[in-house]
């Protein structure tokens, strides 16, 4: 009987340690070109950041789409930078279809203080309509 208890206790444990660690980041905003900047969540925005002196720390994200040619065809791309001084963070870059369907995409790029995220280049299309997104946000 203790076995059963202990080993249900380690799979509930394991669970949620599973689960916790699913939910690693949180959205602190981004950029569209449809809708330009925004904020998802305003309490990432004001992360406190523990130093001899007690900061805020303010994350600053700027995102745009690059053009480029390539052997005669035009190309696209996304490319975001954040810098949010003492916060573990991430910026991602994306191409999608008006949809909102995912094109192209950088992933998650992790860092402290500044980083920067370009996703792949994606030829242009005249039957397909696309935009450019960046987000960021901070690790737990």
């Amino acid at each position: 009987m203790k076995k059963k208890v202990i080993s249900g206790l380690l799979v509930l444990f394991i669970g949620i340690s599973i689960s916790g660690n699913i939910a690693l980041a949180n959205e602190g905003g981004g950029w569209s070109e449809d809708t330009g900047y925004y904020t998802e969540n305003t309490n990432l925005n004001s992360y406190s950041v523990r130093s001899a002196r007690s900061t805020r720390s303010t994350p600053k994200h700027t995102g745009k789409r690059e053009r480029k040619e390539i052997k005669g065809t035009t190309h696209f791309r996304a490319h975001g930078w954040t810098t949010w001084v003492g916060v573990r963070h991430y910026t991602r870059a994306q191409m999608q279809d008006r949809k909102g369907r995912m094109l192209t995409d950088s992933g998650r790029k992790w860092g402290t203080n500044g980083t920067e995220a370009v996703s792949p280049y994606l030829a242009f299309s005249p039957y397909r309509s696309d935009k450019a997104i960046t987000r960021y946000g901070r690790g737990k």
